[in-house]
């Protein structure tokens, strides 16, 4: 207790519903106290968020990471009434809007992304002002740009049955198809 009467109590060790009593006895040894307000001190980082999807995953399979799509909306799950920031690469890209239909559950949508790799991570804040870690990393590759148009060419075999080929620059894992009179090939 200072000079003048004012006091302080640190209860930054304490974690959730607390009542205080504050207990005041003189240099006589007479006593008082006081019960003071029920409070909840939350101490507690809430649990590191999960992305849970990104939409929309254009790619061969629709969960490798690959799109042609430059505006990609995240789907979060973090604790209710979190603030939850969303990052790229590490770098800040905006908060995340929670849904008022599920409590927990998050959205954003980037603006449009460079083609290249992207890393996405989230972190939580709780109304408390305590950080939560970063999500694991979801990782996701922006390509907006088409194959350059292939070479064709049509040659008869020996016995008269055709065969189509040509060149084509694309990167490994890309599929090719050849449509001929309304049948598709993979290539």
């Amino acid at each position: 207790v200072t000079a003048n009467g004012q006091y302080s109590a640190d209860l930054s060790t304490l974690d959730g519903i607390v009542t205080p009593t504050l207990s005041i006895t003189d240099i006589a040894g007479n006593e008082t106290s006081v019960t003071g307000a029920t409070l909840e001190v939350d101490a507690t980082a809430p649990l590191n968020p999960s992305i849970t999807a990104i939409a929309e995953d254009t790619g061969a399979s629709g969960t490798d990471g690959i799109t042609n799509d430059n505006t990609l909306t995240l789907t979060i799950d973090a604790e209710a009434s979190s603030t939850v920031q969303v990052f790229d690469n590490g770098k800040l890209l905006g908060t995340a809007t929670e849904s008022a239909e599920e409590q927990g559950s998050f959205t954003f949508t980037t603006k449009a992304l460079v083609d290249g790799e992207h890393s996405f991570t989230a972190v939580a804040t709780d109304a408390a002002g305590n950080v939560s870690g970063a999500s694991s990393a979801s990782p996701v590759t922006v390509d907006t740009v088409a194959p350059t148009d292939p070479t064709v060419a049509v040659v008869t075999s020996g016995d008269d049955t055709p065969i189509i080929g040509g060149t084509a620059i694309v990167p490994n894992g890309t599929i090719v198809t050849v449509d001929v009179n309304g049948a598709t090939y993979e290539v």
